[in-house]
């Protein structure tokens, strides 16, 4: 499975503030964890934690590429995280709601800060998203738990020296909502689309166990017209492709995260043969749209009111044209890191919420200039 690595990047109309917190902007999908910082670090790789131990090879050719080889050591216990945890391990993608408390979590949470910090001493000012259904749930007893770690961890990172990431600030926010953000500021925090600034926004997030269905009304959100709809998202196109590999291949049963990587590619190679898969997600991803135009059909009745309707996430990206028959005007966010930084559909519209929450980040806590 080939993720973009971790990499210093400047970026654009960015430019961070001398001696202060890093701003950073934190997107923990059930499938992927999401980071961008103000310093332009920036770094992609599955939400996936297995127990740690001695390597004597890693990856082929000597690669020491940080994102394929994510050992990581938090306060002094070994973990292997992302694309290693899937090839040395047996860890699975976890879609457990309660995994926000638990020890993965926050493996995932100090990985994603130590891969994009400059510094062996560093404090972080962080905004981060929690699905809207545990932000309504779940947010209170999310920030105790901050709070109670006393949000500071050693961290070491294959190939860096050990690092003391202190969180000194954080803001929770409903997970979707940090794509309007992207979509209406530039990286100053200033106004950049004042047209979505007003009025009323639907913002649809497609995630791996659920899609996020956020209304917003003048940058507000209105608690009582979002909602979630379950089993709406990238996590049931995966269990059709593997039901589909189990009858078709001799009960080949890979792991849900090289599922993912087929997904993606729209293929599978078995036995050195390559097979074509694209009938098999779109009438899943057809199914799975059809769902959420039912519920937002019941929920957002009046939705030709919205100013815009925005579409998020890496199942967004995947049902986009399905949903599009039914909803001609929706928006694919738009390529926030132009050139190499960030390439190809899945990976923009996977950024969206972690740009917005940067932009959030530097309004709030101040790195501009």
């Amino acid at each position: 499975m080939n993720m973009h690595a971790a990499r210093l990047r400047q970026l654009p109309g960015f430019e961070p503030g001398e001696g202060k917190n890093l701003t950073v902007g934190l997107d923990i999908g059930f499938g992927y964890v999401k980071v961008v910082a103000g310093n332009g670090r920036w770094a992609l790789f599955p939400s996936i934690v297995g127990e740690g131990r001695e390597l004597h090879i890693l990856s082929g050719f000597g690669s020491n590429d940080p994102i394929d080889n994510l050992v990581v050591d938090v306060d002094g216990r070994r973990y292997f995280v992302g694309n290693l945890a899937l090839r040395e391990t047996e860890a699975e993608l976890d879609i457990d709601p309660d995994k926000i408390f638990n020890i993965d979590f926050e493996v995932l949470v100090y990985t994603a800060l130590a891969l994009v910090s400059d510094k062996s001493d560093q404090d972080v000012n962080i905004y981060l998203g929690l699905p809207i259904n545990f932000y309504r749930t779940q947010k209170a007893r999310f920030e105790d738990k901050l709070r109670a770690h006393q949000m500071s961890r050693f961290v070491k990172i294959l190939g860096q020296d050990v690092r003391l990431i202190r969180i000194g600030n954080f803001e929770i926010f409903p997970q979707a909502g940090g794509a309007i953000f992207n979509q209406i500021l530039d990286f100053r925090s200033e106004v950049r689309t004042p047209r979505l600034a007003r009025g009323k926004i639907g913002i649809i997030d497609g995630g791996t166990k659920t899609t996020d269905c956020i209304y917003m009304e003048d940058l507000k959100f209105v608690d009582q017209r979002s909602f979630s709809v379950n089993d709406g998202g990238t996590h049931k196109i995966l269990m059709d492709i593997r039901d589909f590999l189990m009858k078709n291949f001799d009960h080949y049963y890979p792991r849900l995260a090289e599922v993912d990587q087929m997904l993606r590619e729209r293929k599978v190679e078995v036995k050195g043969k390559v097979y074509d898969l694209s009938s098999v997600i779109d009438a899943s991803a057809s199914r799975v749209a059809r769902k959420i135009v039912r519920e937002i059909a019941a929920k957002w009745p009046n939705h030709m009111e919205f100013r815009a309707m925005i579409l998020v996430g890496g199942g967004g990206y995947v049902m986009h044209p399905f949903l599009k028959e039914i909803f001609p005007d929706i928006l694919l966010v738009q390529d926030e890191f132009e050139g190499e930084a960030v390439t190809g559909g899945w990976n923009v519209i996977q950024f969206a919420n972690a740009l917005g929450f940067l932009k959030l980040a530097v309004m709030r806590y101040g790195e501009k200039k």
